[in-house]
């Protein structure tokens, strides 16, 4: 009997660690995602605002 305590509460402690540890992982895949998403919108700006200044250069 005691035995079998043990062993859910070891188990449950497990579940905890897992879940911690996929939270984090959630978190900085997310905060990744996000940075990523930032560094792209900032490059794609930039690249189409490069494009504009070109045109105007042509179009003159």
């Amino acid at each position: 009997m005691l035995d079998r305590i043990v062993q859910s509460h070891e188990k449950k402690e497990a579940s905890v660690v897992d879940w911690q540890t996929f939270h984090g992982m959630f978190v900085m895949w997310r905060w990744g995602l996000v940075n990523l998403i930032k560094i792209a919108t900032k490059y794609h700006h930039r690249k189409s605002s490069d494009e504009t200044s070109t045109n105007k250069m042509y179009s003159r």
